[in-house]
């Protein structure tokens, strides 16, 4: 930690001119630093070729072709080409000492930010979650990242590793329709029916306002009165995508739209149904794709349950004994579920923070003015069931934790949860951004609230 490594290795090729192909144990030798790099001990690793040519007797230099972790100056190295090998190769390996906390548009303390990665390590260390990441950014770049706990193969979680984020997959999806919104082709007074005709639930009581009255805006606010399927109470097999629809259309809604806040999944399908009718998207996924992850660099992103270059961190479900996780976790991927089907990154995440907040260091997907009604309380007086009944606090597609009165953070704050204890947590107003990625269904969110808190009890000024 207090001194640059240098490891050298020579490879030797056939001296005859032609590109010496790479021998084996090479990228293993490689892939056995990645986890340091992942959970902080080691901060970058970068590989330096130097190419021996016999015909010229000079040697080509590839300067830092490849590596991977955030650099020292807070800028992040992925992984690219490592170049290309000539008739001789040495490899140089550089592990960099840990990238510490600097300012961003946030101003922190190192000392006190660590405390925040010390509580999710206490975590995972116990087995409760067996593996996380966490990442603190600020609108112009990453602070800092670190992955804890195992990959369930004898590996460590790295910051590259992907997670099933669930509902953070909510103001995504949302932020997608609202560039619908802003291109003029969706309001969010238009009814559903107007694009999702099959959608006619009943009223909650005859001569109730009913399907007729739902609109865009209710769906984004979850107070349209149309539930989700309880196909896991019921004891049922896991239903298509075409099946959620036909419920989400037909099932009676709970109360008059707008009356009050229900918590729903399913009902996003019916914001996927707005992207593919009115967008043209042939898919969920393929629209998500085309309008926020490619736009962002967000190549890990997506339903899909592989990408190349990206190991999946494992998934598990709390009481889930009897239950194939496996098969379950096909299955929200294979139906791409709008509502909760994604997996990330903990960089993809901090991208699409940083492009929520409208930072001019990403590209921009969404108007500052619509980005702000995204993250504007929409949910005000609106009461959420319960004993008692409590205040809603929701934006558009995202959540207002703030305003609760139980967590840090100004009122311009949005986040969302997931329920595989997954959080992507937006500070505008302090530049923060704070992604904590974990892979088990059913976990509390008590493990991103202490992480969130000790992230803002080092924030300065």
């Amino acid at each position: 930690r207090d001194r640059t490594l240098v490891e050298t290795l020579e490879v030797l090729g056939p001296l005859d001119g032609h590109p010496a192909p790479r021998p084996e144990g090479l990228e293993q030798a490689v892939a056995e630093l990645e986890p340091a790099v992942g959970h902080g001990e080691v901060g970058t690793v970068r590989l330096h070729e130097t190419t021996v040519e016999p015909d010229v007797g000079r040697e080509r230099h590839h300067a830092d072709p490849s590596g991977w972790g955030p650099r020292l100056d807070g800028s992040w190295i992925g992984r690219g080409d490592r170049g290309t090998a000539g008739s001789g190769i040495m490899l140089t390996m550089v592990a960099e000492p840990p990238a510490r906390p600097r300012p961003s548009s946030g101003r922190f303390d190192p000392g006190r930010l660590e405390r925040a990665f010390e509580v999710v390590a206490q975590a995972v260390g116990s087995g409760e979650p067996p593996a996380a990441v966490l990442a603190v950014a600020g609108a112009d770049g990453p602070i800092l990242a670190r992955g804890f706990g195992s990959d369930g193969s004898g590996g460590r979680i790295g910051v590259a590793h992907r997670f099933r984020v669930a509902s953070v997959t909510k103001p995504i999806v949302a932020t997608a329709v609202m560039q619908l919104v802003e291109e003029g082709r969706v309001t969010l007074s238009d009814p559903i029916r107007r694009v999702v005709p099959e959608f006619a639930p009943p009223p909650v009581a005859e001569g109730r306002a009913g399907s007729e009255a739902v609109t865009v805006w209710h769906v984004l606010t979850h107070t349209s009165g149309a539930t989700d399927l309880d196909w896991v109470g019921q004891g049922q097999a896991p239903p298509s995508a075409e099946a959620l629809i036909a419920s989400v259309c037909s099932r009676p809604l709970s109360f008059v739209p707008g009356a009050t806040y229900t918590y729903a999944s399913d009902t996003f399908y019916l914001l996927g149904l707005l992207l593919q009718r009115v967008g043209g998207h042939p898919t969920i996924g393929a629209a998500l794709r085309a309008r926020i992850l490619e736009p962002l660099g967000m190549a890990a992103t997506g339903f899909e349950m592989e990408v190349e270059g990206y190991p999946n961190a494992p998934v598990s479900i709390v009481g889930s004994d009897g239950l194939d996780v496996e098969r379950y976790s096909r299955w929200i991927s294979a139906i791409e579920h709008p509502g909760g089907g994604l997996w990330s990154t903990a960089h993809d995440l901090v991208a699409f923070g940083r492009a929520s907040m409208g930072s001019p260091a990403v590209p921009p997907i969404l108007g500052g003015a619509l980005l702000e009604l995204m993250r504007r309380e929409q949910t005000a007086g609106i009461l959420e069931p319960g004993d008692p009944p409590r205040r809603a606090t929701y934006g558009l597609g995202w959540g207002k934790s703030t305003l609760s009165g139980r967590m840090p953070g100004p009122p311009s704050v949005v986040d969302h949860a997931g329920a595989t204890g997954s959080r992507l947590w937006v500070d505008p107003s302090n530049g923060l951004v704070v992604a904590l990625l974990v892979g088990r269904w059913g976990a509390e969110r008590t493990l991103a609230d202490a992480a969130i808190a000790a992230v803002y009890g080092a924030l300065e000024g």
